[in-house]
Order: C-alpha cells, then sequence, then structure tokens
C-alpha cells in the first residue's frame, strides 16, 4: 500500500461499519441508508465497497464492471470524467432495485506531507466527526 491508499481505506474506514467480508452494513455518522456502491478513484487505483445487501451474483457482476475500469492517470480529469462503466453500472443497480440518487464528489489533492501524516496519526476512532460520548 502506498500513502494514498492508505488514506483511501482512511477515508472509508471513516465512513463505513464494514462486516467480515468488507461490505457495507451501515454508515458511521448517519442514520441514513448506506450506498449501494461506493468508488474511490485515484491516480494510483480504483477502490471500491459494495452494500451488503446484495447478492453474490450481482456483486460479482458489479466487481467484474469496477475491476475493468481504468484508472484515470491525471487527477484534473477525474472531476470531469464519470467512470467509463458508469451505464453498466447503473443497469446491473436497476436490475437489483430501482435507481437510487447519484453522487460524485469532488476531486481533492493533499501535498504528500499531509497523506504522511494523516495515515501515520489518524484512526477512525480519532476523528472529530465521530460519535463521541458526552460527559
Amino acid at each position: 500500500m502506498t500513502a494514498l491508499t492508505d488514506t483511501v481505506e482512511l477515508h472509508l474506514d471513516a465512513l463505513y461499519e464494514r462486516d467480515t467480508a468488507d461490505l457495507i452494513v451501515r454508515m458511521r455518522a448517519s442514520d441514513r441508508p448506506p450506498p449501494r456502491v461506493h468508488l474511490v478513484r485515484t491516480v494510483e487505483a480504483n477502490r471500491w465497497l459494495f452494500a451488503a445487501s446484495f447478492s453474490p451474483v450481482t456483486r460479482a457482476a458489479l466487481d467484474a464492471l469496477l475491476t475493468a475500469e481504468p484508472v484515470v492517470p491525471l487527477i484534473e480529469a477525474m472531476e470531469y470524467r464519470e467512470p467509463a462503466c458508469r451505464d453498466a453500472l447503473a443497469a446491473v443497480l436497476a436490475s437489483d432495485a430501482p435507481p437510487a440518487n447519484e453522487y460524485r464528489g469532488p476531486a481533492f489533492t493533499f501535498p504528500s506531507a499531509a497523506t504522511i501524516y494523516l495515515t501515520k496519526r489518524a484512526h477512525p476512532s480519532n476523528l472529530c466527526f465521530r460519535e463521541r460520548e458526552r460527559p
């Protein structure tokens, strides 16, 4: 793993509780239902998670599409380029359940020093938005 992929894992750990199969069970900081698919694209690799509610057949179909998704080498291009497999993903998702909202967030860049600091110092339990007990 690299500092960038470590940061992606930290981000996903902060957002979701996952089961032993790495499937999304629930969101950590919200009572809203979790997304059915979460795709993170970086200049090094793509990383995705699926909801635990999918059947193994649906997960396999989604995984095949995302495995073939090319890595976008320039972060600037990610801001405006939909995943190449977007339409195929939408079709698989629609065959499982009615379409839901789609969200594509902004592309972020971090100086390498910030990434190293995050991956060495941070842990999901220490993040400011994690639910904490009040005195």
